[in-house]
């Protein structure tokens, strides 16, 4: 699967109820992500996008303000 169908997956579950946005950010900034030493892409205080060791791992973090503060994590390893 594809880091997009992993994310509208994650949608169709009602794991994520915003994966709209999360695929457009990930569209915005994939073509920026490179194999490479640990670097990240923090260009909303919502998601963080990085490519780490030599293998594009997607790590999308998204931060809800609902009494207090949920974290989530969705995590893509690609070969």
């Amino acid at each position: 699967m594809t880091p997009e169908e992993v994310i509208m997956e994650a949608a169709r579950t009602g794991q994520v109820r915003c994966a709209e946005v999360l695929v457009k950010y990930f569209d915005h900034v994939r073509e920026s992500l490179t194999n490479a030493d640990w670097r990240p892409f923090q260009k909303s205080n919502r998601l963080d996008i990085a490519a780490v060791n030599g293998h594009l791992d997607v790590c999308i973090y998204w931060r809800m303000q609902f009494q207090g503060n949920t974290q989530m994590w969705w995590s893509f390893y690609l070969d």
